[in-house]
């Protein structure tokens, strides 16, 4: 398997995969793998049409995960707070990106995968930022109202999106925003919208967070 692998320029695990899926009768025969795998793909678009059949509910779906939520959180929302439409499980969902209907979306789900793992490691550091030791003194007192914490909520592993929280350090008084996609724009609105139903607020203190440049 490893000197077929390295002639084909392919993991030994891809040719290990493909021999267990396809062989049959115990043995690999290419001609009977190649229309087993025929089969799998023409019969997987059908798999999507439960939501191809349903206009509305397929441009809910779409919109979804081209926002980069999760099938499992698209498929919870839907069943929960879209009551007009049908409700769907996550596996219909996976059935469907992965069916011809789902081509789009498959590669933007490929390429937003791509472009995270190629920013992991390349941090940067803050600028104009004042470390939390050198925090005026009135603030550490709590003796007036306005000065905030902020820091985020982040969702499970299979989630999307974050949670930002701002709480006032004398009333404990909190506010909380959803922030379904992650750049430091939308959190720069979402701390507008906080201050607009906030507006006694006057300093801030966060952690390192990126988001918070």
């Amino acid at each position: 398997m490893r000197r077929i692998a390295e002639l084909l320029g392919r993991s030994p695990n891809t040719i290990s995969a493909e021999i267990n899926r396809n062989r049959v009768g115990g043995g690999y025969d290419p001609r009977k793998a190649h229309h087993k795998a025929y089969a799998r793909r023409k019969y997987a678009k059908y798999q999507g049409k439960k939501i191809v059949h349903h206009p509305a509910l397929k441009k809910e779906v779409d919109w979804r995960l081209m926002d980069d939520q999760s099938p499992q959180a698209v498929a919870r929302r839907i069943s929960h707070r879209e009551k007009h439409l049908p409700s769907i499980s996550k596996n219909a969902i996976y059935r469907y990106i992965a069916s011809v209907y789902g081509r789009r979306i498959e590669t933007h789900r490929l390429l937003k995968r791509r472009r995270r793992w190629r920013k992991r490691g390349s941090k940067k550091s803050l600028s104009e930022r004042t470390f939390i030791d050198k925090r005026p003194a009135y603030i550490n007192t709590r003796n007036r109202i306005g000065d905030v914490e902020a820091d985020f909520i982040l969702s499970g592993k299979s989630g999307r999106g974050i949670l930002l929280t701002v709480a006032d350090r004398k009333s404990r008084t909190s506010f909380v925003e959803q922030i379904l996609r992650v750049t430091i724009e939308h959190v720069h609105r979402a701390f507008l919208r906080i201050k607009q139903r906030f507006p006694e607020m006057k300093t801030m203190t966060t952690d390192n967070d990126l988001l918070f440049e």
